[in-house]
């Protein structure tokens, strides 16, 4: 019997998506992908005579067992991240 572990932190799930990792990064891990939320970003000077718009993004990389673990999981996060 395996001893349940405290959750350090939740993430609520509406507002993210799933995808494949970005080629671009690397990672010795297999079967790997990506949850990841954009959100806009507006900066606006003392003034307010310049407003500058950009993106900040929080992306949480996950690896799974196998191939088809990773379909599954990827499927049922992107599933309630629609909800």
């Amino acid at each position: 019997m395996t001893k349940d572990v405290k959750a350090e932190f939740t993430i609520p799930l509406p507002g993210y998506y799933i995808s494949e990792p970005d080629p671009l990064e690397t990672t010795d891990r297999e079967h790997v992908f990506t949850l990841s939320q954009a959100t806009q970003v507006y900066m606006l000077a003392a003034d307010d005579a310049e407003k500058k718009n950009s993106q900040a993004t929080q992306v949480y990389m996950l690896a799974a067992d196998d191939a088809e673990k990773k379909n599954r999981w990827m499927e049922v996060l992107d599933r309630c991240a629609k909800v």
